[in-house]
């Protein structure tokens, strides 16, 4: 299945990108956004472009191989933003953009457990850092009211306690291994009530959202006056993180707020595209 990016019409729309200069994609994936971005810059234009996982860089830097010479790839996470920036020496770039959803690949191929609808380890780390505590300790180790806690908090799920002791009640007979068996213990094969679990143990196990904090905090100090930073989020945990730093800025004199309200697919983009339905987009310009 090929990887479709999201809102590339609004994201292009809102980063502005200019001949000649120099943007950042904070989440390659398979360099879809990039591409487009591209086109627009010219072959004077460069890109940092960063992905935490060796895979992705890969079939990014296949799918942009006719762009490889304006192209930097940075296998790291972008948390560590200002220390990549730094390192490559990508200084005063012109924008920057987050699309903060997941790669096809991810979702399909993988073999982490990202995925409900296979039987897989459960692991989720995205990374090679080994640092992260997987999905396994997650499940088989935490504390129900701590698991209970990590479901209503990354994922919305709002009978997360229930959950809790049904993981913790089985995890006694054995060891809970695999995504399969998960799903067994939550007794539904209803994706709406898989989805947000399995999301929520995914954000949790990559530290996602203590990332993405720190990478906004970082990315206003980066960027050029008149560049922009583009985010499209797909959870409330993401898009309520992308807000509050931006109003922040807002108050320090920083940026100017692009979007009053964050940016939703079309219908059409919707109907052809159907994960698009969750994006939201914001964006700000650094003054």
């Amino acid at each position: 299945m090929k990887h479709i990016p999201v809102m590339t019409k609004e994201v292009l729309e809102y980063l502005k990108p200019q001949t000649g200069k120099k943007y950042i994609d904070a989440t390659l994936g398979e360099g879809g956004h990039t591409k487009k971005v591209l086109d627009l810059i010219g072959p004077k234009g460069k890109m940092l472009l960063i992905d935490k996982s060796t895979h992705s860089i890969d079939i990014a830097k296949a799918n942009l191989h006719q762009y490889f010479r304006q192209c930097s790839f940075v296998c790291d996470n972008f948390g560590n933003l200002k220390d990549i920036v730094k390192t490559n020496n990508f200084n005063n770039p012109n924008g920057i953009i987050y699309d903060l959803g997941m790669s096809t690949w991810q979702i399909k191929d993988s073999g982490v457990g990202i995925t409900f609808t296979k039987d897989e380890p459960l692991d989720m780390r995205l990374s090679q850092d080994q640092d992260l505590v997987s999905a396994y300790e997650l499940i088989n180790k935490f504390p129900a009211k701590r698991i209970a806690d990590i479901l209503y908090q990354y994922g919305d799920v709002r009978n997360s306690w229930s959950i809790a002791r049904r993981i913790e009640q089985a995890r006694r007979e054995e060891k809970i291994c695999t995504t399969f068996q998960l799903i067994d213990i939550l007794k539904t094969k209803n994706p709406k009530f898989l989805a947000p679990v399995f999301q929520a143990l995914r954000i949790f196990v990559n530290q996602e959202l203590e990332n993405l904090q720190k990478s906004l905090l970082a990315a206003a100090n980066i960027i050029n006056k008149g560049g922009r930073i583009v985010v499209i989020s797909f959870h409330s945990g993401e898009d309520r993180i992308v807000k509050n730093i931006f109003r922040e800025y807002k108050k320090l004199g920083k940026v100017n707020i692009l979007t009053a309200k964050p940016i939703c697919a079309s219908r059409e983009e919707i109907i052809q595209n159907p994960k698009s339905r969750s994006a939201k987009l914001r964006a700000v310009e650094i003054i």
